[in-house]
């Protein structure tokens, strides 16, 4: 199995509020054979947060880093986390 490393980013919510997103990868393994998918997790300074995860994305890690950087650069949030990720499986 791949270890595919954990990434973050600090920015400011739309309400002006220090906010940590972190993008990491999900892992199962099934028959040999290794199924990656993502969370995502965001977190204020005051301690609230949201979540959202897609499992079983694909069995290749290249592919789940790939997805994984570009969410990071979009700063994307667990809100709009399935959204994007269909648009970029759309693509691919």
């Amino acid at each position: 199995m791949t270890k595919i490393p954990k990434h973050s980013v600090n920015v400011i919510s739309a309400g002006g509020d220090r906010m940590t997103i972190e993008y990491r990868a999900l892992t199962r393994t099934t028959d040999s054979r290794t199924h990656y998918g993502i969370a995502v997790t965001s977190r204020l300074s005051d301690g609230r947060g949201d979540r959202s995860e897609i499992r079983d994305i694909t069995t290749i890690p290249a592919y789940i880093e790939k997805i994984l950087r570009t969410l990071v650069r979009g700063t994307v949030t667990p809100t709009s986390l399935y959204d994007v990720v269909e648009d970029l499986l759309a693509e691919m």
